[in-house]
């Protein structure tokens, strides 16, 4: 997921890019290492950072980003449509 909007001189910790969905180990986990790793998602930041966020930890670092969105500007109701879990139609 890309985040739009956002600019260099916003919070460092916004999540920029996420993996909308869960996958063990994230996205650039391979081979057999992913058989046993945790579900999580990778997340780069404004300031260039990147982590993996399991997915039990996932619910508090939406709302934490949630809020951080709402602060930099991005309207709440589209804040948390990038954090929904599965698109409303």
């Amino acid at each position: 997921m890309y985040v739009q909007g956002l600019r260099d001189t916003d919070d460092p910790e916004i999540a920029l890019l996420f993996d909308k969905l869960a996958t063990p180990g994230g996205d650039h986990c391979h081979l057999f290492r992913r058989m046993t790793a945790p579900l999580g998602r990778e997340v780069w930041t404004i300031g260039g950072g990147m982590r993996f966020i399991p997915e039990s930890r996932w619910p508090a670092y939406a709302k934490e980003q949630i809020q951080l969105l709402v602060a930099a500007g991005i309207a709440r109701e589209q804040a948390e449509r990038y954090y929904l879990d599965s698109p409303k139609r």
